[in-house]
């Protein structure tokens, strides 16, 4: 978990501005329901429109091999907070991009930034 994120800061927001091809987001509830029945991982994604770190980190998770992990080893969800405060308020976020993992009712985070 800790890898996908080193990998993705050394390697360099729902379609509107953040659109990494591949990865396949799942919304937020059904990610976190199917992760309590499988005990997969869930990477939450919080970005805002206009981000240019937001940006940067889309270009990033275009990689095959980023993208092949986050589909393989996560549950990924991607919450653009202009379109989610309420979520976005009560996870905290305040900075963007922000990375909020959970597993097993545990929830382990935030990485803040790119």
């Amino acid at each position: 978990m800790i890898l996908l994120w080193l990998w993705a800061f050394v390697a360099g927001c729902q379609r509107d501005t953040f659109t990494a091809e591949g990865i396949r987001w799942k919304p937020y509830e059904e990610a976190i329901a199917e992760g309590k029945e499988t005990g997969k991982p869930v990477l939450i994604l919080f970005v805002s429109r206009g981000c240019p770190s937001c940006e940067q980190l889309e270009e990033t998770l275009k990689d095959p091999e980023i993208t092949r992990l986050l589909n393989e080893e996560f549950l990924p969800v991607r919450i653009e907070a202009e379109r989610n405060p309420e979520l976005t308020l009560h996870f905290r976020v305040f900075g963007f991009p922000t990375m909020w993992f959970y597993r097993r009712g545990d929830l382990l985070g935030p990485v803040v930034g790119y």
